[in-house]
């Protein structure tokens, strides 16, 4: 946590911070706790992939209390929970892509149009698109469906590949770069 109370500080870095993690972390370092943490050190939102819209209650007014967003998941799969995952979200909507578990995908089977057009009948706030997105062509066959697009783990594909913190964000940057030409093209 250190480290985002540090980009918030010393680096002024003031766009929206997000943690992504599993509700057992959350358990284990104490609720309320955790809550108090994300606060203080400048977290706006927290993504919990483990935790399913009907079971949000339990920690709902934790949330409001500390002023953090709790970012809801939306599958292609959540049909009829659509309409209640979606009047609900605060921050913004998280759209899974397709099915399985996050990572890298040659295509997607989902039908786009049939998905967001249900999800934008429900929620005005913005849709990110995540899971599997991970090359300039996803960026490009997938922006015209949603606010933004996630790219998680081909990210940390790079780092992990990478030899030394220079080459990480020579690494990263690159690749950021095509993805950013990608979502800027007509």
């Amino acid at each position: 946590m250190n480290m985002v109370y540090d980009l918030r500080k010393e680096l002024s870095i003031e766009v929206p911070l997000i943690y992504l993690l599993y509700f057992n972390c959350i358990l284990q370092f104490g609720i309320d706790k955790f809550f108090k943490e994300c606060n203080r050190v400048g977290i706006d939102g927290v993504i919990i992939p483990d935790l399913p819209f009907e079971e949000q209650d339990e920690i709902k007014d934790e949330f409001k209390e500390h002023g953090i967003d709790l970012i809801t998941l939306v599958t292609p799969t959540s049909k009829e929970r659509i309409r209640k995952i979606s009047k609900n979200a605060r921050g913004f909507l998280y759209c899974v892509s397709s099915l399985g578990v996050t990572g890298k995908r040659n295509n997607f089977k989902t039908d786009f149009n049939e998905f967001f057009s249900e999800i934008n009948k429900y929620s005005k706030i913005p849709k990110a698109l995540g899971f599997g997105i991970s090359t300039p062509e996803h960026i490009r066959e997938l922006k015209k469906y949603c606010d933004g697009l996630i790219v998680g783990t081909a990210i940390v594909r790079i780092i992990s590949k990478s030899k030394s913190d220079f080459e990480i964000i020579q690494n990263v940057g690159e690749f950021v770069e095509k993805l950013k030409i990608a979502i800027d093209e007509k």
